[in-house]
């Protein structure tokens, strides 16, 4: 980040804050920028944004969480029309409400979040400090440098490299005697760092006196200075270590993270020449809070990886029994209780299954003669009586030649006597066979004439059929034109999946419901199922016949369609619920 541009002396806030943000446009994967304000009377200001933004391109969630009354340390992050849209909050500057809002082209990880927050209060407090004209000329250097150590403080690897150029750094810009970094573990502070080097051992007297001092400030969560006599805090041990060191001056200033110290930095400085002042403590101040998160992210990953394990089980343990987040630790408790009652608990255990109605009791009518269909009279869905005409074959063409053998009989028995009084006997006796030939076809005509009119064998249901499309088109002999059920002997055809078909015995029951009326059900009695499986695309299943206990209603027609529930017997709930995950898990991993 280019701060001298940033912070160019004589600029005025507007070009101020359109600078810092086309400075962050130009991180990584960033889009747009802006900044806003909130006045005192709620009204929301724009400070700045980058070129390329557009107000009117922010989404309306984003809008509303800018506008809303939502507290200054809530940060947002959401994923919208394809960007990832992060809000961050300027709370650490009492006078300015301020918020940033960040469009991103890929996901941001928490340490660079805060790196890039921390870089703009930074900047902004350099700024400020700019535009005060009783600030010293060299404060805004110093500003600029401590930004810039803090760039440097996120490129760190480790924590312990990190503690070691605070404390190097710090010296240099504070021109101090000596700085010390400590670290709060279990609720007591232990010295990480100082600027001379080397690991720090903790039973030496000189680094536990310095522990006490830095313990004196993480108890009060609060900046304290000896030699002051205006403090109201109270500053024992600093006094005491003070005078163990030639009566130096003794600055210690908390590390804070979400209201919580996690660790102090204490600064000394020579009696005989001290440049440390009030601005010293503003700035100091900015900086704890630019370096904290990304030395609490660094801190988290030191170690071994058991002391590691150790530290994120103390850290979730102690939120675990702490007052914050009542609501969900009572959801937890309830979960559990709710688990461990499932295991205890027994419920009835269903099978469930699809299931369609049939019936033994149907006729196919085919078509007995080739021709052509004149009329149909019922439709599917009718219900018939035995001897209704069902559908008519087309009779002109067998009439015509039916009349045809009638004519050709009456000629030939004509020729018959005319041949007899003639004497011409051979000639008779073969008149005599064409009459009886003529004969046989009327008889075959009169058969199809009575084979065209197709009735209903017996009293039932139309279930398929639809003829009505195919009227005077032809048919074959044999051809299947309706089917016709009898409700009589119904039963519900079930498709028991294969992982439940070792639960059914004969005798089980069980209930019914149609699609078609969720809200009846009908007792059914399990009588065998076919030993042969059905693999279809959707899995195998056996099919099993339930007995329908109950007598048929009108509305019933075989091919319906359900849900059949068999009661199998008392499981714990969570088995029930559970077996089937099991038994996935069980075969992919071949368990």
């Amino acid at each position: 980040m280019n701060t001298s541009r940033i912070l160019e002396k004589g600029i005025e806030p507007k070009v101020f804050w359109d600078r810092l943000c086309g400075e962050i446009s130009s991180y990584r994967s960033c889009e747009d920028v802006y900044f806003f304000h909130k006045d005192n009377q709620g009204q929301v200001l724009l400070l700045g944004k980058s070129e390329s933004a557009q107000v009117i391109d922010l989404p309306e969630v984003v809008r509303k969480k800018i506008s809303g009354n939502q507290s200054n340390s809530e940060m947002f992050d959401a994923e919208l029309e394809g960007s990832f849209w992060y809000l961050i909050t300027l709370d650490s500057i009492p006078e300015l409400k301020g918020y940033g809002v960040l469009r991103m082209s890929e996901v941001m990880d928490d340490d660079s979040l805060n790196l890039i927050r921390s870089s703009v209060l930074a900047c902004v407090t350099a700024f400020r400090f700019s535009r005060d004209s009783d600030l010293k000329s060299e404060s805004l250097n110093q500003t600029s440098k401590v930004l810039d150590l803090g760039l440097i403080v996120g490129e760190s690897k480790s924590f312990e490299e990190a503690s070691m150029r605070i404390c190097n750094e710090l010296v240099s810009q504070f021109n101090a005697m000596r700085v010390s970094l400590g670290w709060n573990e279990k609720g007591t502070i232990k010295v990480k760092a100082t600027n001379h080097g080397g690991n720090v051992r903790s039973d030496t007297e000189k680094v536990s006196y310095l522990a006490r001092v830095m313990d004196e400030s993480m108890t009060q969560q609060s900046e304290i200075v000896f030699p002051d006599p205006k403090s109201a805090t109270i500053n024992k041990q600093h006094k005491s270590y003070s005078q163990s060191t030639g009566n130096c001056t003794v600055v210690s200033v908390p590390l804070r993270l979400a209201e919580e110290v996690i660790g102090v930095v204490t600064v000394e400085y020579d009696n005989e020449d001290t440049h440390f002042d009030n601005a010293h403590i503003g700035l100091l101040r900015v900086f704890m809070d630019l370096i904290a998160p990304r030395l609490d992210s660094l801190h988290s990953v030191s170690g071994w990886i058991g002391k590691r394990a150790w530290r994120k089980a103390r850290k979730r343990l102690a939120g675990m029994l702490g007052y914050r987040h009542t609501g969900l630790k009572f959801f937890v408790c309830a979960l559990l209780f709710s688990l461990i009652a499932s295991c205890v608990i027994p419920i009835n255990h269903k099978v469930k299954s699809p299931f369609v109605l049939r019936t033994e009791a149907s006729a196919v009518l085919t078509a007995p003669i080739s021709g052509y269909i004149e009329k149909v009279h019922f439709k599917v869905g009718d219900v018939i009586k035995e001897g209704d005409l069902l559908v008519s074959l087309d009779q002109k063409e067998i009439l015509m030649k039916r009349a045809q053998s009638i004519a050709e009989r009456e000629s030939q028995s004509n020729d018959v006597r005319r041949y007899e009084a003639e004497g011409k006997l051979t000639d008779m006796r073969l008149a005599q066979l064409s009459v009886k030939k003529a004969d046989a076809q009327i008889e075959l005509f009169d058969y199809q004439l009575d084979k065209a009119l197709i009735s209903a064998p017996f009293d039932g249901v139309i279930v398929e059929g639809d003829l009505q499309d195919r009227l005077s088109s032809p048919v074959k002999p044999g051809e299947p034109l309706l089917r016709v059920i009898q409700l009589v002997d119904t039963f519900g055809e079930l498709q028991v999946d294969e992982r439940d078909v070792h639960f059914i015995k004969k005798g089980m029951k069980g209930e019914l419901a149609y699609t078609s009326h969720p809200e009846k059900t009908y007792e059914v009695l399990i009588d065998n199922y076919e030993p042969v499986a059905v693999v279809q695309e959707q899995g195998t299943h056996f099919r099993v016949r339930a007995m329908i206990e109950s007598d048929p209603e009108d509305w019933w027609r075989p091919g319906m369609s359900g849900v059949c529930k068999i009661h199998i017997g008392k499981r714990s709930a969570a088995w029930v619920y559970l077996h089937r995950t099991i038994e996935f898990i069980r075969m992919k991993l071949w368990l």
